[in-house]
Order: structure tokens, then C-alpha cells, then sequence
């Protein structure tokens, strides 16, 4: 290792044992699911038998409407290992400020509120598969917290190993930020919330502590990283039902086939609430057009028991106007007929698709009543066709508006 490198690396470590508050003796006091409350827990979590945890925070743009201090669990599967994913709310106050003339002559301060979410990903097994390459993250980071760097081929293994522990812990901090937004996009389609909106790794904070926990010894392994990250405050929401909650605590194997018509939906709920319009009308009939694609694939999967690649050829050579009079009329009956006035098909199409196909195409800037105008159209058909999917024969197609009874494991720590 030459003087350079020493000197970087010693400058380094002394910065983290002085400064890092991940380096706190009691640091594991902090968390929500610790060494305590672990052992209170290990029957929420026997279907699991856990032997490691990771563990991160993210920022969520909006207040929740969960409450504080809940601790909700639900277990998935991925690559027949199986997780168990946490998530433990708790409300943000801070002080934001409006400015009348120069802002050093005269603000005031007023409350806004953000909500942080710990994430704990409980795992069978640290042993991960990423694009063909097999992760040991609980093995990289007992050989980070063991490093002795004594010369050059030292600090190489250090960095590859370090890049090995980053991997891995993004590909399930990715997971689990989906699992979470279907936990949000549930509730918020569900309670009709304009202010929830999908989430992603912009949210995790700008200096982000995450951390691994070997279950047998809790011997924790405290890492640090960087991330930009922008929020959107906004007035306290109200506790809603728990139910709508457990609409989202599903096994990964079973999770709704329409998760991506609901995340455009609400997106479009919350553009149009933040007053981006022309935004918002373009998302309602994205997820509209995902809808109806889904079902059809959906009964190409199930009654015709294609493949993959060929539901995709065949959406793709199918042309959309075809889709919505000859192939869905098939499916889910009712009035396909994009010419029969006052229909809810024939109201969309005229006043939100063709507007929507102006603005992407043509730059068209409509007026806010045509905007209006547009929402209603989408809304009414969009219960058009949840209507038919739950009267067809088909059971794949219902229940896509229901809230299932489900068991939920709620604990306040």
C-alpha cells in the first residue's frame, strides 16, 4: 500500500470511530426489531427460521396513514428462499418555513410531517442468486468487519468485496421498496388517498445506515452509504382500516396481477392532486391500457395456455382499437362498441383517449374542464370493466377491488 493510500485509509477510519453514530456501542437499542424484541417475535417468523437480517430506512415522501410505532410482517418468497419483510412507521415533525419578501428579512416557520419507515428483511439464508452470480452477504460482511489491511492485494479484495456486500444489499433493498409500494398502492386504491403515491430509491435518506445481524450471536456488521434524495411534505393523514393494510400482505407467490394498473392509477390520483393535470391524464390512460392488456393476457395465459413471448407478439400485433371491440367483447361481454353514445367505452375513448393521444402526440395544452372531464370518463369506465371482470367465468378476473381476509401480525414495540 503506498503513502497515498495509507493516509486516505487512515483518515477514513478515524473519521468513522470519531464521528459515525453507526459505530455506537448501543446502537441496536435504536431499532424497532432488535435483540429484545427479536426474541418476542420468533413465532411471527418461524415459518422463515431466520438466520440472518438486513436491515435500512427509507424516507416516505408523504405522512402514512398507518399510525406510529406499528410493526407489521408478512413473508414472501424469492428463489425458494424464503423472507420476511418488516416495515415499522414512525411520524417525522419538521419545521419548514415560507418567506415573505427576502428570505433573510422575514420567514416563519411552520410543522410538516414525513414518515420514516424501517425495513427488516428476514432471511432463511444470506446465500442470494443475482443474474447468474451466487451472494453470500452475511460471509462479505464477517470478512469486511475482519479486514486486516496490510499491503496492496489486501485493499483490492477489500473494495471487491465491499462491491459484492453493495450488490447484494440493492437487489433486496429493491425488493423490499416493491413489496412496500404494494403495501401503500393497495391502501391508497382501496381508500381512494390522492396524497399516497409509489415510491422508489430516491427516498432512501442521503446518508443511509443499513445493517446485517447473524440471528445465531446477533453480531451486527454497521455499514454506511450515499444516496440523493428529495421530499414532498404534506398534511397528517388519518388511520385507516387495518384491513386495507393486510389487502397488501400477500405471499409473493399470489400478489395481485395488476399491481401496474394500480401503481399508474395512483399515480395519476396524486399527480392531479399536486396539480399537474396534463401529467395526471396521460397515467389514468396508461393504466387503463394496462388494464385491458392484462386481462387479455391473462385469458391468453389461462384459456389458450400460451407462453410468454407469444401473449407478447400477440399484444404486439394486435392492434389496440381491435383489442378493446373484438378480443375483450369475448372475454367480459358487455358494450364494446366505441360508437354507441353515452356508453362508458364510447365516453372514454371520445373524451380522454383521443385527448390523451392530442397531448402526446401533438403538444395539444387542454383546458382544465376537458382535464375534469376526462378523470370522470376514466373513473366510470375503469368501474365498468371491474364490474364485468368480477360477473365473468372467469375467477382470475375477480376480486380486483376487494379487500381479502387475511391474517395480520401487528405488534407495538
Amino acid at each position: 500500500m503506498n503513502e497515498e493510500n495509507k493516509k486516505v485509509n487512515q483518515y477514513v477510519n478515524e473519521l468513522n470511530k470519531k464521528y459515525c453514530w453507526a459505530n455506537h456501542k448501543n446502537l441496536d437499542k435504536f431499532y424497532s426489531l432488535n435483540k429484545k424484541s427479536f426474541k418476542h417475535m420468533k413465532q411471527i417468523y418461524k415459518d422463515v427460521e431466520p438466520s440472518f437480517i438486513l436491515q435500512f430506512g427509507i424516507i416516505l415522501p408523504i405522512d402514512n396513514p398507518f399510525g406510529e410505532n406499528e410493526f407489521s410482517t408478512f413473508k414472501i418468497f424469492e428463489d425458494k428462499n424464503k423472507l420476511g419483510f418488516s416495515f415499522h412507521f414512525d411520524t417525522l415533525k419538521e419545521k419548514s418555513f415560507f418567506y415573505i419578501g427576502k428570505p433573510l428579512k422575514y420567514r416563519k416557520a411552520f410543522e410538516t410531517y414525513r414518515t420514516r419507515c424501517e425495513i427488516s428483511i428476514v432471511m432463511k439464508s444470506s446465500i442470494i442468486k443475482i443474474d447468474d452470480k451466487i451472494y453470500n452477504i452475511e460471509k462479505d460482511m464477517k470478512i469486511i468487519k475482519q479486514a486486516k489491511l496490510k499491503n496492496e492485494e489486501d485493499l483490492l479484495s477489500f473494495y471487491k468485496t465491499s462491491q459484492r456486500v453493495f450488490t447484494a444489499q440493492k437487489y433486496l433493498q429493491q425488493i423490499a421498496i416493491d413489496d412496500l409500494n404494494e403495501v401503500l398502492l393497495n391502501y391508497a386504491f382501496i381508500s381512494e388517498d390522492d396524497n399516497i403515491c409509489s415510491i422508489n430509491r430516491d427516498n432512501i435518506e442521503f446518508a443511509s445506515h443499513f445493517r446485517g445481524i447473524s440471528v445465531s450471536n446477533w453480531e451486527t456488521y454497521n455499514w454506511m452509504t450515499v444516496h440523493n434524495v428529495q421530499a414532498y411534505p404534506r398534511e397528517h393523514c388519518s388511520n385507516f382500516d387495518k384491513e386495507i393494510f393486510g389487502h397488501s400482505l400477500l405471499n409473493r407467490l399470489d400478489r395481485n396481477l395488476f399491481f401496474e394498473f394500480k401503481r399508474n392509477l395512483q399515480d395519476s390520483r396524486y399527480l392531479l392532486s399536486k396539480g399537474s393535470t396534463v401529467e395526471s391524464l396521460i397515467k389514468m390512460n396508461t393504466s387503463i391500457e394496462v388494464l385491458l392488456t392484462q386481462i387479455l393476457a391473462l385469458y391468453w395465459a389461462n384459456e389458450e395456455e400460451l407462453e410468454i413471448d407469444e401473449i407478447t407478439k400477440k399484444i404486439d400485433d394486435i392492434p389496440f382499437k381491435k383489442k378493446i371491440t373484438v378480443e375483450l367483447p369475448k372475454i367480459l361481454g358487455g358494450i364494446w362498441d366505441i360508437t354507441k353514445k353515452e356508453k362508458p367505452l364510447n365516453e372514454w375513448y371520445e373524451n380522454s383517449y383521443i385527448l390523451r393521444n392530442r397531448i402526446v402526440h401533438g403538444g395539444y395544452m387542454p383546458e382544465m374542464k376537458e382535464v375534469y372531464n376526462s378523470q370522470r370518463c376514466c373513473y366510470n369506465f375503469i368501474n365498468y370493466v371491474i364490474d364485468l371482470m368480477n360477473k365473468s367465468k372467469y375467477e382470475y378476473l375477480h376480486g380486483l377491488n376487494s379487500v381479502e381476509k387475511l391474517e395480520i401480525k401487528i405488534m407495538n414495540i
